[in-house]
């Protein structure tokens, strides 16, 4: 920065800039990874990137969903490799009940357990009489019903087969025990974690717990802590482990606090008051719960990212004290590349907010009263940044807007992120850095005597803001105070030295580290919240690019500068229309179900299709559109509706089994007992109404849920996923004001078994995630037979019409 406002920076300093901010953004997106060629040695005492994929290409072979066919084979193959090692491996085979709502199973959870072989581990003084033992857990069902689960969560399964099968042959002390959970049934509600946490003999002895999760088949792999107390223990063995890419920040840690959790991990700690560490991988989220989840779309270097946390942290843990690592105190954390993991205590933010609020406050009297800074120039200054960042929020809402009505396909996609999703960030990113600084060159130009500082003032007060609300509410952010760091020296020297100003080669010097930290963040919360909030990406490069415009516009070849991200973003233009279609690489999802209704014998067939493809034209006409066939028969809410239906002729299908009673305890309180038994195809038995209702307790086989009474309006309002063939009685109180309509649903996904004419999805075209779909149900209101109350039995059969 130069003396007056018409003075530009030179070619030297403009060089040295460049280079350093390329740099910096290079480093911070390499650096959170390793490469695809790591752990490729095939050395018998290391893990190895190829024989975790040994076991990612057998668990991914088919979809292996709790209760399918595939699923046991995975469970045997499972613990055939842990047997292999020499561990005794126990099945727990139990009904499950979910804490969070009416869902059940029987689940097959695998667990075994590798003995302690040392007592005198170098960190523990005495021997511990309660010592805790490490557990290493992941999932194997896969979701429901097409998913191959290569990633979620083959890649967790294989990662702990491999590391601990590597650990066992170096032959390496430890002087804790180690489990291994591998848990069924996380898809339909974490009930294999439920279960062990409530039931196992071991949940008792657990410490600490090192979790593997998948949103996605690629990109760095996040450490996110759960833990009741405080983080600071945790982190401070996090940071003894030397792990090689380590990406952790504690924003995500706050955030994570404040959501509602859905990891195993989240039931051993909100049941059992056990902390641990989630390692997760959440980019390429288009292929999250598809058929796209195969061992060929994981990427290898986010594999090598998951297995570098645990290479580094098992030895570790196996040699600490589990019982130290819970704390009070909280910490504030995040990675500076993969360089080092830097933390200090929550308590420092909001004083060190208070000492820069009161710098600013100062250093402004000072200027002002120097004259070094006037009025006019601190108003003048607010007009490029605010609108700079307002304008930035319309390019990412607009962006996300338009895309949708240029390619109207992208909303076929349910789980927010399109293949061209990354295209279309870069796209957004890239206009708010052109618009932002046409904004800043304008004013510049506009306002000549204006003095550099004077432009930084605006940013600087917005960032302080920003921190402002950091210390009072978020403090896990506490770290985007680094963003402060370049214009607050910038001011005090200006200030400190008047008529002169900083060299912008050790401004941006200072910048550095906020850069390094903040930039790779911006795609992967649009990668993580959904392309609908893509505004997010554009107002976080717009509050980043504020605080480097003063100094950016002073520099030469502006102007070539400014072609070079105009070419830049002609280039993400051609990406995004490119890789917006489909292809046998970038399937189309698609839903189709049969719906018969066991009452009246109507039979119909639905989709959840925005649009209709060449799978469902075949039973489905864009005159068929709505959900008003379906309406009453099967739930639906105002978020996820049948969008195209029809009657057809209805299938010959093994009927709904059971029987039901209902016990009217007094005027409006009811007990109702349903016995089910499923048919050999039946994946889901379910309860729904669209009546209101207090549901007072639910019990499966005689166990009761823990839940306490829930108001209940309209939908489902309990699930069991069908494990066993086996009759399943299902017993409820309910209490309601008026009269109400249950409905059960058995569901099977044996469309194309029960269709065979359905021509077969063409190679571009998948099964919808998230969706119903490739599946038959059977709904039907229960008709109640009459209680013999001196029995206490269930009366004689009631089913669905032949």
């Amino acid at each position: 920065m130069q003396n007056n406002n018409n003075s530009h920076i030179s070619h030297l300093s403009a060089a040295i800039i460049g280079l350093l901010i390329l740099g910096t953004l290079v480093l911070g997106w390499l650096s959170q990874k390793p490469s695809d060629k790591a752990y490729a040695l095939n050395d018998e005492n290391k893990f190895s990137q190829q024989r975790a994929f040994e076991h990612i290409n057998v668990i991914a072979s088919k979809p292996h969903y709790t209760g399918s066919v595939a699923h046991n084979e995975v469970h045997d193959y499972i613990v055939q490799q842990l047997q292999t090692m020499g561990l005794e491996v126990e099945t727990q085979n139990t009904l499950a009940l979910s804490p969070y709502y009416y869902a059940s199973a029987y689940v097959a959870n695998i667990v075994a357990r590798l003995p302690a072989n040392s007592n005198n581990p170098a960190n523990i003084l005495t021997i511990q009489t309660d010592k805790k033992a490490l557990a290493l857990m992941s999932h194997y069902d896969s979701a429901v019903s097409s998913s191959l689960g290569a990633s979620d969560a083959g890649s967790g399964v294989a990662t702990i087969l491999e590391a601990l099968r590597a650990f066992i042959a170096s032959k390496q002390q430890h002087s804790n025990d180690i489990v291994v959970i591998i848990t069924d049934a996380e898809e339909v509600g974490l009930l294999g974690a439920q279960a062990f946490v409530e039931q196992h003999p071991w949940a008792k002895d657990i410490g600490l717990v090192l979790n593997f999760e998948a949103r996605g088949s690629g990109g760095a792999s996040f450490m996110l802590l759960e833990t009741n107390s405080g983080n600071s223990a945790l982190i401070e063995k996090f940071k003894q482990a030397n792990v090689p890419y380590p990406l952790a920040n504690s924003l995500m840690y706050s955030i994570y606090k404040m959501l509602p959790n859905d990891t195993d991990l989240t039931i051993f700690r909100d049941q059992a008051n056990i902390n641990g560490f989630n390692f997760a991988f959440i980019d390429d989220h288009f292929d999250y719960h598809t058929a796209q989840d195969t061992p060929e779309r994981l990427d290898r270097s986010t594999l090598n990212h998951q297995a570098s946390y645990l290479v580094a942290l098992l030895p570790l843990f196996a040699n600490t004290d589990l019982n130290t690592l819970k704390s009070d105190a909280d910490q504030v954390y995040f990675n500076l590349a993969n360089w080092l993991l830097v933390d200090y205590p929550f308590s420092w933010v909001l004083p060190i907010f208070i000492i820069l609020i009161a710098q600013f406050i100062i250093l402004l009297i000072v200027g002002l009263w120097r004259r070094t800074l006037t009025l006019a120039g601190l108003l003048l200054g607010f007009i490029p940044a605010l609108t700079s960042v307002l304008s930035a929020g319309g390019i990412g809402y607009l962006c996300w807007h338009w895309s949708l009505w240029l390619f109207p396909e992208f909303i076929d996609t349910p789980q927010g992120f399109t293949y061209s999703g990354h295209w279309l960030i870069a796209l957004a990113i890239l206009l708010s850095i052109i618009l932002n600084a046409a904004i800043y060159r304008w004013t510049e130009y506009k306002f000549a005597k204006i003095s550099p500082l004077e432009w930084l003032l605006a940013p600087t007060f917005l960032w302080l803001l920003i921190n402002g609300v950091i210390a009072l509410h978020l403090t896990g952010a506490g770290f985007l105070v680094l963003l402060l760091v370049a214009p607050l020296s910038a001011l005090a020297y200006s200030i400190v030295k008047p008529q002169k100003n900083i060299h912008p080669v050790i401004y941006i010097l200072l910048s550095l580290p906020g850069i390094l930290v903040l930039a790779p963040q911006i795609p992967m919360f649009v990668i993580g919240l959904g392309l609908s909030l893509l505004y997010i990406a554009s107002i976080l490069t717009s509050l980043l690019l504020i605080v480097l415009l003063p100094i950016w516009v002073k520099m030469p070849y502006f102007k070539w500068q400014q072609r070079t991200l105009e070419l830049a973003t002609l280039v993400c233009i051609i990406g995004l229309v490119i890789n917006t279609g489909y292809s046998q690489d970038q399937k189309k999802p698609s839903s189709l179900n049969y719906l018969l209704d066991g009452n009246s014998g109507k039979a119909m067939m639905f989709t959840y299709n925005p649009h209709l493809d060449i799978y469902t034209e075949q039973v489905l006409a864009t005159a068929d559109q709505g959900s008003e066939l379906v309406e009453g028969i099967y739930p639906m809410n105002p978020w996820r509706k049948p969008t195209f239906s029809r009657i057809v002729q209805a299938i010959d299908l093994a009927p709904l089994n059971y029987q039901a009673t209902q016990t009217n305890m007094t005027e409006n309180r009811f007990v109702v007992s349903l016995l089910v038994t499923p048919q050999a195809e039946s994946a889901r038995i379910q309860l729904a109404t669209d009546n209101a209702m207090m549901i007072e307790s639910i019990s499966v086989d005689g166990q009761a849920f823990t839940s306490e009474g829930k108001a209940h309006q309209r939908g489902f309002f309990f699930t069991h996923t069908v494990s066993q063939t086996k009759p399943i009685l299902i017993e409820f109180t309910y209490t309601a004001e008026q009269e109400v309509e249950i409905r059960l649903l058995d569901t099977r996904f044996d469309l194309a078994k029960v269709m065979p004419t359905l021509v077969t999805r063409p190679a571009f075209i998948m099964p919808s995630p998230f969706r119903l779909t490739d599946a038959t149900v059977i709904s039907e209101t229960l008709r109640y037979a009459p209680h013999n109350a001196e029995h206490n039995e269930l009366a004689p059969l009631a089913s669905a019409p032949q």
